[in-house]
């Protein structure tokens, strides 16, 4: 079990698991970046009102008691801007897959290229994974640069993966397996 410390990323960077208190600040984030998240994401819609992020919160802390996923907020000078996630944590197959966002003002920083890539260390060194899959939409570039960045290894296209508000979107599977991964970073 992952514990509740921050993890410090920088003096001003932080990644945590998700407490009920973060609630307004998570729901604030979502409604400022609707309609950049929209681009890419396809549950914002469910995602109107701040009881609907108590009740994410909620689900995630029970699942990261469980060990079945590890949801952390991002913290820059301790506002939340963001969420990336170990999610469906299969102990059997040593595997897990990685999900995240993040608000439009703090993209194209590497913030995301970090949080993903202690996640990886997280996984692998700390949870004992082999390997990670990121599904990404096709035409998310910035998305996929992080992957690549990170060493995953493209392996196939999910044709209509995904309902994105009435478009049927292809994804990319991305891989990343412990042998893949040095542990000298």
């Amino acid at each position: 079990m992952i514990s509740d410390n921050a993890i410090a990323l920088s003096d001003e960077l932080v990644m945590r698991l998700l407490q009920a208190d973060d609630a307004p600040m998570l729901f604030t984030q979502i409604d400022r970046n609707r309609l950049h998240l929209r681009q890419w994401l396809p549950w914002l819609d469910d995602a109107t009102q701040l009881t609907d992020s108590e009740h994410f919160i909620g689900l995630t802390r029970n699942e990261s008691q469980s060990g079945a996923a590890y949801t952390f907020a991002i913290t820059l000078q301790q506002e939340l801007i963001g969420i990336c996630s170990l999610d469906a944590i299969e102990q059997n197959k040593q595997s897990a897959n990685i999900g995240y966002w993040l608000a439009e003002a703090h993209c194209g920083q590497g913030i995301m290229t970090r949080c993903v890539e202690r996640l990886i260390t997280i996984a692998f060194r700390d949870i004992g994974l082999r390997q990670l899959h990121l599904n990404t939409a096709e035409g998310n570039g910035k998305s996929r640069a992080i992957a690549e960045r990170l060493h995953f290894r493209q392996r196939y296209k999910i044709l209509n993966a995904e309902d994105l508000y009435g478009e049927w979107i292809d994804h990319i599977r991305y891989t990343l397996n412990t042998e893949d991964w040095t542990t000298d970073r």
